[in-house]
């Protein structure tokens, strides 16, 4: 029983560390600009910028960048596009967070990305609390007031 007990407490403990970072991870946002130029303001949830991140450009689906570059120190990219369609922006800030976005010459269509799903942070939060559960369950068990 008590061998059981400590691996289960250890896989808990495995699945926490190596899964808690991800959840917990911000998730990002962009706000497209159109004007002379094509842009992205890329920054995370938090209103943090995602500062000198690496931006990819595709036109179109291509599958050679258009352009490639970083983001300043305020999250900002712009480019001049030489043809009218669709750019998809990529930005990577090379620890997770991914931001993908379209921008067209005519009109503004964007995605944003998150590390995980919702379902994800739920289901780590509520194993969580069933491992706390369990370590107060068996201390209390094993040792008597």
């Amino acid at each position: 029983m008590w061998k059981q007990w400590w691996l289960l407490l250890l896989l808990n403990f495995v699945n926490f560390f190596f899964l808690i970072t991800s959840p917990l991870a911000h998730g990002v946002r962009g706000l497209p600009y159109r004007g002379k130029a094509l842009g992205v303001e890329a920054f995370y949830s938090d209103g943090t910028p995602m500062a000198y991140a690496k931006v990819k450009i595709y036109f179109d689906k291509e599958k050679i960048p258009f352009q490639t570059g970083v983001t300043d120190r305020n999250g900002r990219f712009l480019f001049a596009p030489d043809r009218k369609g669709t750019y998809q922006i990529i930005i990577n800030d090379g620890e997770g967070h991914l931001l993908e976005m379209e921008i067209s010459t005519k009109k503004v269509i964007f995605s944003s990305s998150r590390p995980h799903s919702t379902i994800t942070q739920t289901l780590l939060g509520l194993g969580t609390l069933a491992l706390i559960f369990f370590v107060l369950f068996k201390v209390q068990k094993t040792k008597p007031f």
